[in-house]
C-alpha cells in the first residue's frame, strides 16, 4: 500500500510538472493568453507536491537506516548462537537460519530472516496462534521445538498431490498448516526451535524467535534441543526483544 501512494504520488508530481513546463511552452508561443491566477495555483500545487515528495524520501530514509540498524543488532545476537550450534554438532555454519517475528492482532509479521547461504528459500507460511511450532510458541509462551525428519519422511518428496492425499495426513503430522504451506516446507527443515519474546515484567508473548536446522545439514537429531543451545537462544531472544522495544 506505501508503495502505491509512493508512486502516485511521484506520477502526480510529474503531470504536474508537465503541465507547468506545458503552460509555459504555449504562453511563450501565444498559444493561450497568461492567467496569472492560474499560473499561481499551478506553480503552488506543484511545488506542494515536490515538497511532500521531499518529505516522504525523507521519512523513507530515515525508516530504512532504522530497519538496516534494527537488522544488525537482530543478526549480532543471533550468530554466537548459530555458531554454538554449527561448532558443538559440527555443522556447516552458512546453511542454519533463523526468522524473527513480531506479534500482530491475528498473525505474525517476519522483521527478520538471517541464513548465509540462499537455501533454504522462504517458507510460505501465514503465521497464526498455534500454527507450527512457531505459532505453539506464540499461544503458550513457552519454547517449543519440533523434530520435522520423521514428517518429512513419511509425507515428504511430493507425496501430497491433492486433497485425497492430504486427507490421509492426520492432524498431529498436519501441525495446523493448510495442504500448501504443508507441501512449501515438508522437505526443507529436520527441526525447528521456536522461543517466544516475552514483555518485559509479564508473560505476554510479543513475538518469536524461531532456528532451523535444513534436511540438507544431515545433522544429528535434536540437535536444537541441547540444554546450552536452548539457553543461549533464550538469551538472544530477550536481547532481541529489547532491541525491537517491544
Amino acid at each position: 500500500m506505501h508503495r502505491i501512494l509512493s508512486l502516485i504520488g511521484k506520477l502526480a508530481l510529474a503531470i504536474g510538472l508537465l503541465a507547468l513546463v506545458l503552460w509555459n511552452g504555449l504562453v511563450d508561443q501565444s498559444f493561450i493568453k497568461d492567467d496569472p491566477v492560474a499560473r499561481f495555483w499551478l506553480l503552488a500545487v506543484t511545488g506542494a507536491l515536490v515538497l511532500v515528495d521531499a518529505i516522504v524520501s525523507a521519512i523513507r530514509t530515515f525508516r530504512a537506516k532504522g530497519r538496516d540498524e534494527r537488522k544488525e543488532a537482530i543478526r549480532k545476537a543471533l550468530l554466537p548462537v548459530l555458531r554454538q550450534i554449527a561448532r558443538t554438532h559440527q555443522l556447516d555454519v552458512t546453511i542454519l537460519g533463523a526468522s524473527t517475528y513480531t506479534t500482530g492482532r491475528k498473525r505474525l509479521k517476519r522483521v527478520d530472516r538471517y541464513r548465509m547461504s540462499e537455501l533454504p528459500q522462504e517458507s510460505k507460511v501465514t503465521w497464526i496462534s498455534n500454527k507450527g511450532v512457531i505459532g505453539q510458541a506464540w499461544k503458550t509462551s513457552e519454547i517449543r521445538h519440533v523434530d520435522w525428519l520423521p514428517i518429512h519422511k513419511k509425507w515428504g518428496k511430493g507425496q501430497i498431490k491433492n486433497e485425497a492425499d492430504w486427507a490421509l495426513v492426520p492432524d498431529e503430522d498436519r501441525f495446523g498448516f493448510e495442504m500448501d504451506e504443508f507441501n512449501n516446507i515438508v522437505d526443507k527443515y529436520s527441526e525447528i526451535l521456536a522461543v517466544p519474546m516475552l514483555r518485559a515484567g509479564s508473560a505476554k508473548c510479543v513475538g518469536v524467535l524461531a532456528i532451523d536446522v535444513p534436511i540438507r545439514a544431515n545433522a544429528p537429531t535434536n540437535v536444537l534441543q541441547d540444554d546450552e543451545i536452548v539457553e543461549k537462544a533464550a538469551e538472544a531472544a530477550g536481547v532481541i526483544q529489547q532491541r525491537l522495544n517491544r
